[in-house]
């Protein structure tokens, strides 16, 4: 019987996890009368907001702006997102002057201010605003990029609640990934 509360709670966990929903399971023991019911928190009228702490910035890369961000983070709904916020959001810029740019700090907000060949993303919640770009990877996260042209893109299996959004072309698009959104915006 604890075998199967285990797993319910793990199952439910993840469901919360992947909807974004708020609301808590109970399970009553077999044999006490009590039926399992699903509970629903108050609503909360609060805007979201999250702290991100870029430690991008303290690597010594050129930074504009703090280490800590306050993001409202209903702005990153896919029909919010807009590029002039995210290029305010960010803390350091890459001109990509060798062709690529690797993002492997974690909560980085990172804009990338030329039009670049590669972005590979491993930092897990990492915000990216990006020019033209050719090849995008995404191996992480809670990330969130959006570039103004595309042509492939390739979201790992390890990756959960990616957001991708490009303005402008049809890029090939593979997205193994859990829970993300990879669309033109």
């Amino acid at each position: 019987m604890n075998q199967h509360k285990s797993m319910f709670a793990i199952v439910s966990v993840a469901l919360w996890l992947v909807s974004g929903c708020g609301a808590s399971t109970s399970v009553a023991p077999a044999g006490s009368g009590a039926t399992g019911q699903t509970q629903h928190p108050p609503a909360d009228t609060t805007e979201p907001t999250v702290k991100i702490t870029d430690h991008y910035a303290s690597s010594g890369a050129t930074a504009t702006g703090t280490n800590q961000t306050n993001v409202d983070i209903t702005i990153l709904a896919p029909e919010k997102i807009d590029r002039q916020t995210l290029e305010a959001l960010a803390t350091t810029q890459d001109n990509c002057s060798d062709g690529s740019v690797e993002i492997t700090r974690q909560a980085s907000i990172v804009a990338i201010t030329a039009n670049c060949e590669n972005v590979t993303v491993s930092g897990s919640g990492s915000i990216v605003v990006a020019q033209n770009v050719t090849d995008l990877k995404v191996n992480a996260a809670g990330v969130v990029v959006l570039t103004k042209d595309l042509k492939s893109v390739v979201v790992s299996s390890d990756s959960a609640g990616v957001l991708v959004l490009w303005e402008e072309g049809s890029p090939s698009v593979e997205d193994a990934s859990t829970g993300s959104i990879v669309r033109k915006l």
